[in-house]
């Protein structure tokens, strides 16, 4: 279940639970935390992990995609938006 909210810092954070994720406070991985962008609001964050997880396990893991072995967004005339966080 995808949650947004603050974490113990006061820090906006969005991300995923196993269960449990309708709540006041959830027991999340730090690698299934992400910082809020600061032009969106809570609403609009908590509806991103599973969108974007969703994405990648049906392109990277189901389609095998690789780097430079398809370009989706040209195919079909979309946009793309990509989101990194430094190594």
């Amino acid at each position: 279940m995808e949650f947004s909210g603050r974490d113990e810092s006061g820090t906006r954070v969005m991300g995923l639970v196993a269960a449990k994720g309708m709540a006041s406070v959830v027991d999340v991985r730090q690698d299934f935390l992400w910082r809020v962008p600061v032009n969106w609001s809570l609403e609009q964050a908590a509806t991103v992990p599973v969108a974007y997880c969703t994405a990648f396990y049906a392109l990277v893991v189901r389609g095998r995609i690789r780097a430079g072995t398809l370009r989706v967004e040209l195919t079909f005339n979309c946009h793309s938006y990509v989101v990194m966080r430094p190594p």
